[in-house]
């Protein structure tokens, strides 16, 4: 209805000063909308996402896993009391440790 200058011309200035106030109020409206979706989606992420690190569980630790506090395998026993032939063979058999 607006589009161009030469259809605006026959269209009475009140029907225009609606639609620029219309566009305007709906424009503020839609702002408002976004930001309490945003307030909402921020109180949400808050309290229901993570958590505080000082209540989760310690991580599980797997037999062979090298640590900073234990030494490297190659200068270690291996502490599952498996000889270490009889562990090659498991693995490539593909039975695992």
């Amino acid at each position: 209805m607006l589009a161009g200058r030469e259809s605006a011309r026959g269209v009475p200035q009140e029907v225009v000063e609606l639609v620029r106030d219309s566009f305007a109020a709906g424009m503020q409206w839609s702002f408002r909308g976004v930001a309490l979706l945003a307030l909402g989606g921020l109180v949400v992420s808050v309290l229901f996402v993570g958590g505080s690190t000082a209540a989760s569980p310690r991580p599980r630790r797997y037999r062979g896993e090298v640590t900073a506090t234990q030494p490297s395998s190659s200068t270690s026993k291996r502490s599952s009391g498996v000889p270490a032939a009889s562990m090659a063979a498991r693995v490539s058999a593909g039975r695992g440790v």
